[in-house]
């Protein structure tokens, strides 16, 4: 419970609210802190839950034959690792995203400024995923079938590593839409997560078998269409009125 009702609260009410209120406003602002505060939850309760040895036994009884997650981590040697990876993964997009506005308003010169700070959290999140791409792979070898659900969130994670520090040695301009793009992908991304964790939750307990079904990848196609629609929107609703503050 204490991890599933803040996840459904971030996924119906604090992002879709963030993600459609008047980009730098002060409720924007408001709720942007409040989905902090959501994200420290979840990934908090969500760790401490792996300390419980009895946790993936009970959990996978109650939900692995209905998401084939049974085999999946059968093939793991380390599936406690790989739920902390994803509590990793989910609290770098968000905070890190986050971390924009600061890095904004300390620009010089209208470029886009980075701290040591900056540098630390994204360095590590870097070698973390590099860690788990090994994993990844060396599970692939064996277990062929299940290879994107081991390296598809090291790849992504490495991916906006990247975004990241071309950001700080490039330091482009914040009139630009750059700094824009860096922190709406990877709100989108917890977005996308939250509300594949509760559409599987729906799964397992509410819908009946013959619904239960669901195309693979649909966390990953679901993030593209978040992004997308954001960055659709940018540039039909809020770019052709006028641009985005540069320093908030």
């Amino acid at each position: 419970v204490l991890w599933t009702t803040p996840s459904l609260i971030g996924a119906v009410i604090l992002c879709p609210a963030a993600a459609f209120a008047r980009k730098g406003g002060a409720f924007h602002k408001k709720i942007g802190t409040l989905f902090l505060w959501n994200v420290a939850i979840i990934s908090t309760t969500g760790a401490l839950s792996l300390l419980d040895p009895s946790f993936l036994s009970v959990y996978w009884s109650e939900e692995s034959d209905l998401k084939g997650f049974g085999q999946i981590f059968q093939s793991a040697k380390l599936p406690n690792l790989f739920f902390l990876f994803i509590m990793i993964m989910f609290s770098y997009s968000a905070f890190s995203a986050a971390r924009i506005w600061p890095r904004l308003r300390e620009s010089v010169d209208q470029r886009i400024a980075s701290s040591r700070f900056d540098w630390v959290i994204t360095l590590a999140m870097g070698l973390i995923s590099l860690v788990f791409l090994g994993i990844g792979i060396e599970d692939l070898i064996d277990h062929d079938a299940f290879a994107a659900t081991f390296i598809g969130g090291p790849s992504i994670m490495l991916g906006f590593v990247a975004f990241d520090i071309y950001t700080f040695v490039k330091k482009p301009p914040v009139s630009r839409y750059k700094w824009w793009m860096l922190h709406v992908i990877k709100i989108m991304y917890v977005w996308a997560g939250l509300i594949q964790g509760f559409w599987l939750r729906v799964r397992a307990h509410i819908l009946p078998p013959e619904w239960q079904e669901f195309p693979p990848h649909s966390g990953t196609l679901l993030w593209v269409l978040l992004a997308g629609g954001a960055i659709w929107l940018y540039h039909t609703r809020y770019l052709k009125k006028k641009p985005v503050k540069a320093v908030i």
